[in-house]
């Protein structure tokens, strides 16, 4: 009865990836850097390698079967609301080179500086979860965290270079991937 979990936590990453794949192609300006390519080429290759290995590798148990569901539907979540919130061709591609016009702030944005990337981490997160840390999985979750890594880094030196100060504040209050709720100061008190 827990291989359910398994297939349910795979057809929900499945659906994921079509989602993700769907919205590269209508919902970001293209840009088509080195970068962008390599990510283009490798996440359907490793996709598939590692829903093969799933198949192929027997019963997922219970609890890694329903916290690689958690980690896709809080991915997808995340994905779905980030693109409500911006425009259809205001965003870049990772790796692109389309400036933004303004500073999204609000919303997750004011929370999250890459929601999206943070989405994509979770996807590729769920992989070694669902698989028991398989060497491949795991393999494949490093090298996707080091590509939007880089990719993040790479936009916030551009961003601050065109926002200046602004941007500084926005990153001062913000994570890269994950809400700074220390630096909120429902958790500090009032400065005199």
């Amino acid at each position: 009865m827990s291989d359910i979990f398994g297939y349910v936590a795979l057809a929900a990453l499945l659906g994921f990836f079509v989602e993700i794949a769907r919205a590269s192609l209508g919902h970001f300006a293209q840009d088509q850097t080195l970068g962008h390519r390599l990510i283009q080429v490798a996440s359907p290759l490793c996709t598939i390698c590692l829903t093969a290995l799933v198949v192929l590798g027997g019963p997922v148990d219970l609890w890694p079967g329903l916290l690689a569901l958690a980690l896709t539907a809080t991915g997808y979540a995340l994905f779905r609301q980030a693109l409500a919130e911006s425009d259809p061709g205001f965003l870049s591609v990772a790796f692109g080179r389309h400036a933004s016009e303004h500073l999204m702030v609000e919303g997750i944005y004011g929370l999250i500086r890459n929601p999206l990337y943070t989405s994509y981490l979770l996807y590729w997160g769920a992989w070694p979860v669902l698989l028991g840390l398989a060497w491949p999985a795991l393999a494949v979750a490093v090298f996707f965290t080091v590509v939007y890594w880089q990719a993040a880094r790479r936009e916030e030196v551009a961003l601050a270079e065109q926002f200046g100060p602004d941007y500084l504040t926005y990153q001062a209050r913000t994570g890269r991937f994950l809400p700074k709720f220390a630096s909120r100061s429902i958790f500090r008190p009032p400065k005199p």
